[in-house]
């Protein structure tokens, strides 16, 4: 189990990102698309790691439209909200939006 904090701990920076999954629940399934950045195909990149946590955080951590909305604590725009994973050798950012119809969450994932 991961913990989704909610304490930022590190400084986003675009230099450091090796990309995001962007995911929805719009049939009421996850649906996801990888975005990788050009320092995703940089030798050392750990992609097991970053696929095991990412996974995780999908398919265990925040399975439904629900799920997003109870983090959010409530539905809509106002009620945008961030979380955070520290493990392993990256930093996850996951950007919330519980909307129903957009892009329900963002993991991006940056280099420490």
């Amino acid at each position: 189990m991961l913990i989704l904090d909610k304490e930022q701990r590190f400084e986003v920076n675009k230099e450091k990102k090796i990309g995001h999954m962007r995911c929805d629940f719009a049939d009421g399934r996850l649906a996801n698309k990888w975005f990788p950045t050009e320092l995703a195909s940089k030798e050392g990149v750990n992609l097991k790691e970053i696929q095991n946590i990412v996974n995780a955080i999908m398919f265990e951590e925040i399975t439904t439209f629900d799920k997003v909305i109870e983090l959010c604590e409530g539905l809509g725009y106002d009620n945008t909200s961030n979380r955070f994973v520290y493990e392993g050798e990256y930093h996850y950012w996951i950007n919330l939006v519980p909307v129903a119809g957009d892009y329900n969450y963002y993991i991006h994932v940056y280099e420490k």
